[in-house]
């Protein structure tokens, strides 16, 4: 963001237009910390619903100061479920079993170490997996979703829990998002007070960094 508050949007070289494309997506879009689970497990054929899994993890992020979900790319799904818990068994099945990268149980998930703001490894603890028969040793963080938002308020937690649905075709839509009581709590959003004039035209941006 410029002090004039223009914000740049960058790095728009995988953009497609979703529904019209008979292209396979690239599977290798979004910073690991912000990638949806059917991006972690390398589906090639997914929504706008990454986005908005993306939006709960910078939200999270600018309530609390620190990354939700920190951890490597090899990691990535350990750490998911180690901090946001695991998904039910209809779920795992429905939305992930069949994908490329996703193990064959998760009882397969290797023990990992999740970092947070520090980079410090916190004490481990048990994931109790819903989605197999025995659950899975992870060292993780003391600072899980459920924690992380336990002071939250209701409408706020109740959100972000929508943005960060497993389930990719029950995640929140952007229309939807935008009605929702987080938006109708203090503080509210400030009103948007700008003009066409306010906006740059290409012309002007040309050649700028």
């Amino acid at each position: 963001m410029r002090l004039t508050y223009c914000v740049q949007l960058a790095d728009l070289g995988s953009v497609r237009e979703l529904g019209t494309t008979q292209l396979d997506l690239s599977v290798a879009v979004v910073t690991a910390w912000y990638r949806p689970p059917e991006l972690v497990l390398k589906s090639n054929n997914y929504t706008s619903s990454v986005d908005m899994w993306s939006i709960g993890c910078v939200l999270l992020e600018l309530l609390d100061g620190e990354a939700l979900f920190p951890g490597t790319e090899e990691s990535m799904i350990a750490t998911l479920l180690a901090i946001r818990g695991a998904p039910s068994k209809t779920t795992w099945k429905k939305c992930f079993a069949s994908l490329p990268a996703a193990p064959k149980s998760l009882k397969d998930i290797a023990t990992v170490t999740v970092y947070v703001g520090s980079r410090q490894p916190y004490a481990g603890g048990l994931l109790v997996c819903t989605a197999c028969d025995s659950p899975i040793l992870v060292e993780h963080s003391d600072r899980t979703f459920e924690q992380r938002t336990a002071s939250f308020s209701k409408a706020t937690r109740n959100f972000l829990v929508e943005l960060l649905e497993y389930d990719p075709s029950k995640r929140i839509s952007a229309a939807h998002a935008l009605r929702h009581e987080f938006f109708k709590e203090e503080p509210l959003p400030a009103p948007f007070c700008f003009s066409e004039d306010d906006f740059p035209q290409a012309s002007s941006v040309e050649g700028s960094e």
